[in-house]
């Protein structure tokens, strides 16, 4: 609408009733027809409902600047979400690895947030610190927790836990769709909020899997719930309320899982092309509709797309099913290459190097790791193994949600002229 029009009498009444209009169509699309959820027609709106995202336009241009800027060592810093050490404040060895290799995410587990809160403000002040330590490639990281609700939560002392993602499914079928879908984004909202302020502006989460009979077992209720078109809506809620809070999600496990735990070892996803294409519907609708900061992809095996490779090794499932055929322009973040569901004996640098290769942005590195990691890229790129250009895209794709989160500022241009 254009903006010129505010002052007018009739436009508030007919913003009104569009955003009615809109609430009870998206409300009857997204009620879970398993369980026949009902839709409360007197659910309230919200006017900024859908968070639009310049994904291609100005921030990628802006962020391709800065990424055209930094040296080698410093692009492939960003490649990495590195682990930590420290329950607390930051060693000296701690700062130095921080300091050498600039990851581009820090991710936190339990024994990293103490309970009390400004020993954590204080531990995520000393990691940007670091960052902001020289005058050259300083990018501050993303710092990112898994934050889903229920049974996946890191924090300790009275940090709020977040409902399991498989009672929102429950409270749907008595409350009402929309009213569901609104204490979710609520819910995500005050969560994000509360998290932000402690300096955390990334949350691997929300798991974006329907359930079936055959993830059922390993998902339980981290799932939003059987019905494809409610785990779509409900993650979009999710996203919503994040993102209001500064919060980036990185939605997951791209594409499914099956009933095998892939930490401990081989996950396959069987069926068809038609099956796979199904079980994915969730991210591409997410992604189309509320276009996440990233999208992890795990260690799955979809025979019928790529039966030689791991999903997340895979430039099938990465660079045609989730980038192309999902048109995803967020970040690509590999899972875990320490748990036990790849294939092949091959170290975890080798990995981390063919997940680039294959397509992905970022590799999950624990803190013995990220020293080496770091320097098999950078003779992959003296090498020609790794090209410049993939680091270039993959750190600008990096770069534009630092920008889209307001992790980085666009002052970091010298010429100002973003």
């Amino acid at each position: 609408m254009n903006r010129n029009c505010v002052r007018s009498r009739i436009v508030p009444r007919v913003r009104l009733f569009i955003c009615s209009v809109f609430l009870l169509i998206s409300c009857l699309c997204c009620t879970p027809k398993k369980e026949n959820v009902l839709v409360a027609a007197e659910d309230p709106g919200r006017e900024d409902q859908i968070v639009r995202t310049d994904q291609s336009g100005g921030l990628a241009v802006a962020a391709r600047r800065i990424a055209e800027t930094l040296s080698d060592s410093q692009l492939a810093g960003q490649l990495i979400m590195g682990g930590i050490d420290a329950a607390g404040s930051l060693s000296t060895s701690e700062k130095k690895r921080l300091g050498d290799t600039k990851p581009g995410a820090i991710m936190l587990f339990r024994k990293n947030l103490p309970a009390d809160r400004d020993a954590i403000r204080i531990m995520t002040g000393e990691i940007n610190a670091v960052y902001l330590s020289d005058q050259t490639g300083n990018i501050k990281p993303f710092i990112a927790v898994d934050h889903e609700g229920g049974s996946v939560h890191r924090f300790q002392g009275n940090i709020e836990r977040l409902p399991p993602p498989l009672s929102y499914y429950e409270l749907a079928k008595t409350n009402g769709a929309g009213r569901t879908l609104l204490k979710i984004e609520t819910d995500a909202e005050r969560s994000a909020k509360e998290i932000n302020e402690l300096g955390i502006n990334m949350n691997l989460a929300p798991l974006v899997e329907a359930l079936n009979d055959k993830n059922q077992a390993f998902l339980q209720d981290r799932s939003y719930g059987w019905d494809i078109d409610w785990v779509s809506a409900a993650a979009c809620a999710f996203i919503r309320g994040m993102s209001r809070g500064n919060i980036a999600c990185v939605i997951k496990h791209f594409p499914g899982n099956s009933d095998v735990d892939p930490h401990q070892k081989i996950a396959v996803l069987s069926g068809t092309e038609a099956d796979l294409e199904r079980l994915s519907l969730p991210f591409y609708t997410v992604i189309a509709q509320t276009p996440p900061g990233g999208v992890m992809v795990s260690h799955i095996i979809a025979q019928a797309w790529d039966s030689e490779h791991n999903g997340s090794l895979s430039s099938i499932v990465i660079q045609e099913k989730l980038i192309t055929n999902g048109q995803f322009q967020g970040i690509v973040l590999a899972d875990d290459f320490r748990m036990g569901g790849t294939l092949g004996d091959v170290s975890i640098e080798k990995k981390s190097l063919a997940a680039l290769n294959a397509g992905a942005d970022m590799v999950m590195a624990w803190p013995a790791d990220i020293y080496s990691i770091h320097k098999t890229l950078l003779a992959a790129l003296q090498s020609g193994k790794l090209s410049r250009e993939r680091l270039l895209d993959a750190a600008t794709r990096i770069i534009t949600q630092k920008l889209r989160y307001k992790v980085q500022e666009f002052s970091l241009l010298k010429d100002g002229s973003a």
